[in-house]
């Protein structure tokens, strides 16, 4: 919950089917850049959170009922 915090170049690899997400951003002016999540629940969700920004950053889904990883633009 803290405000004008930056995460960077860091890869999460969590193949729990879930409804958490791997990142959940609740603070103002956060900047998320370069970051790789390989997830089988939600990749980033923000919640009450203002100005943040999302930048150079891959969601590909990882879970268990994919026959090959499918990327997050191919979920629709």
């Amino acid at each position: 919950m803290a405000d004008n915090v930056s995460l960077v170049g860091l890869t999460i690899n969590d193949e729990t089917v879930s409804k958490r997400s791997a990142i959940l951003v609740q603070g103002n002016g956060v900047l998320l850049d370069h970051l790789h999540i390989r997830t089988g629940s939600f990749g980033i969700k923000m919640r009450r959170a203002n100005n943040g920004e999302i930048r150079n950053t891959s969601i590909v889904w990882a879970g268990v009922i994919a026959e090959r990883p499918i990327k997050l633009s191919d979920k629709g």
